[in-house]
């Protein structure tokens, strides 16, 4: 297996980041197309990878053997024997390849991945980004009051959307209910003895 000259692992790593802004974490069809081409490349099934100036030629045995050029520079003007007309678990199988010389794999997917983890999590939690939150805001205010008002109305918003809070206190006193269980857990593990 040929090892990429240290003049190059900047323009592959330059490449990788290409491929982070061609390929989008947000989109299913992309999800899988990475998680394909990781596969394949986990798999052991690229052969024959070579290096010349600013391209990588490569052999993935899929079902059947494909042949990968991958130019560097611009990965989308790669090419693939495949029936697929963009760019391919092949491609990314082989770029791959080539790229673990330069740097960590699996960091380039966490990387890649980290942008839709961020948005499910947003989701999920009731987050809007600032432009998102201007373009819906139609009221006409923009002084401290409008401001104020709208970030209590938000905040309500998201405490509503994880359900009532609920002050944790005894039900018979006012002792924090983390009180308790502190003294409950010091009574038993000294065996049953007030400190």
């Amino acid at each position: 297996m040929a090892v990429i000259p240290d003049h190059q692992a900047p323009i592959f790593k330059e490449a990788a980041a290409n491929l982070n802004k061609m390929l989008k974490s947000e989109l299913e069809e992309d999800a899988r197309l990475v998680q394909k081409g990781l596969m394949l490349y986990r798999q052991g099934t690229v052969h024959h990878l070579k290096y010349m100036v600013k391209s990588i030629w490569a052999t993935v045995q899929d079902v059947t053997p494909v042949r990968v050029y991958i130019n560097v520079l611009d990965p989308e003007e790669s090419s693939c024997t495949c029936p697929a007309g963009s760019f391919c678990r092949h491609r990314l199988a082989a770029f791959f390849q080539a790229y673990s010389d330069v740097a960590s794999v699996s960091d380039w997917v966490e990387a890649w991945r980290k942008p839709a983890k961020e948005q499910m999590n947003a989701e999920k939690w009731g987050l809007q980004r600032a432009k998102d939150l201007v373009k819906k805001d139609t009221r006409a205010g923009h002084d401290y009051d409008s401001w104020a008002a709208s970030f209590r109305e938000s905040f309500e918003e998201i405490v509503k959307g994880q359900g009532e809070p609920r002050l944790m206190l005894c039900p018979d006193c006012s002792v924090p209910i983390f009180a308790v269980l502190r003294f409950l857990l010091r009574w038993r593990l000294f065996g049953r003895t007030f400190i």
